[in-house]
């Protein structure tokens, strides 16, 4: 049994022939400048090639050039001047030799002079470089950036509508906490009023401190510390002095005017109109400094005080300018924004001298404990410092009881662990009442102009919080809409330099494999761009 090749040697002589040639698209035209396929001067002849190109593209039809779809839309090039002459074979007519005439014979010329040394297979590796090299995969990257960002641009629109939907909710809650409808912060005049008119619970918290204090268990608790002290000094100190005079009602009352000042009520102040009177001048010359002007010399040429006025007229120049009307154009303009600027400031202090009048109304109907607690902090804060100092007190013996130390010491023991554990929770109670957070809330809102003034600010700041932040969100969806179309257009972008690239390196192996008499494989990095 004999082995024999088949297809080789004087068999197929040209066997070789027959096998591709695989050529890198990076290196084509590299390989077909050195196989002499293309001349060394096809730069220069493809320029005047373009040239001649555009400026036969420059006297087609208008929107000739729309018809052909693709990513050098705005480029001249071999394929695309095909694609016109082929468009242009369809209606052109044909001398008696068979070739074309008019317009379609010059393109014919412009593709024949791309064949005739090749130029357009050169000009087509090129095309292939830079659309595998630069632009697809600058676009991909572009396209993977805007869909990030898209994302970016939904999950922060969303964000922003969560919180704003929590800013209205805390809007809310804060006009609940202060006591003001939430319609009142869109009036920036009637603020300050509505701050006023929510504090007008202030004596009522007050008078329901004062009733407990005056209750029979902080009386018991104060007389059993008096006791206890009593067992220890030969004689009878002076103590929780405004403590008892709470509970035994022996305040002392308030003036008018120190209710005045404690309210801090608004004064509309009235200017008075300005006169300039000159009798005064006159009455007081015989006081005023004489100044001598004798030799004085100001550089000025005037005429003499004596001599007689000049008879002739001033010059009437006309500008030819209508100013007719333009004085009391402005004058009522100024004087109608003065006066609604006015108007909404007089209102403004009406409705806030209402509300405190309302409020001394309410303080006036109170007992005249009620109304020193109320108006005098000072007095406010010895109370405290009274039912603290007995507080205080009441826990050591209740430590002390706890601890059975009592007896030890020989102390009355009459008073029990749970009655003093009673105690604290009066005394807590009580010291409570007094150090409220609303309470100490009313007394700033009506003694301090800055505490308004920053907790409107504040209430306008929240109010406007949710708008912002809604407004902010619109500006991410508008955002994303652009970001959006930009990405179609990169992603038309993509496909159409994808398809153009696909039928250039058709194109060129199918020329050269013609030229060469060998089948043509444009290899490498192309066919992983082209599959993406």
């Amino acid at each position: 049994m004999f082995a024999k090749l088949v297809g080789e040697g004087f068999d197929k002589p040209d066997g070789e022939q027959e096998l591709p040639i695989d050529i890198n698209y990076a290196k084509l035209v590299e390989w077909v400048v050195d196989r002499k396929v293309v001349p060394q001067d096809w730069k220069s002849k493809l320029e005047i090639i373009q040239k001649k190109a555009e400026a036969e593209a420059k006297g087609l039809p208008p929107g000739f050039l729309a018809q052909f779809t693709g990513a050098q839309e705005g480029s001249m090039n071999y394929f695309r001047c095909a694609e016109i002459l082929n468009k242009m074979k369809e209606t052109a007519e044909r001398g008696m030799l068979g070739s074309l005439k008019g317009d379609a014979g010059k393109w014919e010329k412009i593709v024949k002079a791309y064949e005739s040394n090749m130029i357009h297979v050169a000009e087509g590796g090129l095309i292939m470089a830079r659309n595998v090299d630069y632009e697809i995969p600058y676009l991909r990257k572009q396209t993977a950036r805007n869909q990030q960002q898209i994302e970016d641009l939904e999950r922060k629109s969303a964000e922003l509508v969560t919180s704003a939907a929590v800013s209205k909710e805390q809007f809310a809650q804060e006009c609940e906490r202060i006591g003001i409808p939430t319609l009142a912060v869109l009036h920036a005049d009637a603020l300050d009023a509505q701050l006023l008119l929510s504090a007008e619970g202030l004596p009522r918290n007050v008078s329901e401190a004062c009733n407990f204090i005056k209750s029979h268990e902080i009386k018991a608790v104060i007389e059993y510390y008096q006791r206890f002290v009593a067992q220890q000094t030969s004689y009878e100190p002076v103590l929780l002095t405004v403590l008892a005079d709470v509970v035994n009602g022996c305040t002392d009352s308030v003036s008018d005017a120190m209710v005045q000042e404690w309210a801090d009520i608004p004064k509309t102040q009235e200017h008075e109109a300005i006169v300039f009177d000159t009798n005064d001048v006159e009455e007081n010359s015989g006081n005023a400094i004489e100044v001598s002007w004798d030799g004085l010399d100001m550089g000025l040429d005037l005429p003499e005080a004596d001599a007689e006025p000049s008879s002739e007229q001033p010059l009437d120049i006309s500008w030819d300018i209508d100013v007719s009307g333009v004085g009391e154009a402005c004058e009522s303009t100024e004087h109608h924004g003065d006066h609604a600027g006015a108007d909404s400031q007089s209102n403004a202090y009406a409705t806030r001298d209402s509300a405190v009048s309302n409020l001394i109304a309410s303080l006036e109907a109170c007992d005249t404990t009620t109304k020193r607690l109320t108006v005098d902090t000072a007095y406010r804060n010895q109370l405290l410092d009274d039912l603290l100092e007995l507080k205080a007190f009441i826990s050591q013996r209740y430590r002390e009881s706890k601890n059975q130390s009592a007896s030890m010491t020989g102390l009355d023991v009459s008073v029990d662990a749970p009655t003093l554990e009673k105690m604290l929770q009066d005394l807590d109670k009580a010291i409570n009442l007094l150090t409220a957070e609303d309470l100490a809330h009313h007394v700033s809102i009506v003694t301090n102009a800055l505490y308004r003034e920053r907790l409107a600010k504040n209430l306008v700041k929240l109010s406007q919080k949710e708008a912002k932040q809604m407004a902010a969100s619109k500006e991410a969806d508008v955002k994303k809409e652009d970001v959006r179309t930009q990405l179609m257009s990169d992603s038309a972008k993509i496909s159409a330099l994808v398809r153009d690239t696909k039928q250039i390196k058709e194109a060129v192996e199918i020329s050269l494999g013609n030229k060469l008499k060998r089948r043509i494989n444009i290899q490498g990095a192309i066919h992983n761009v082209l599959k993406q």
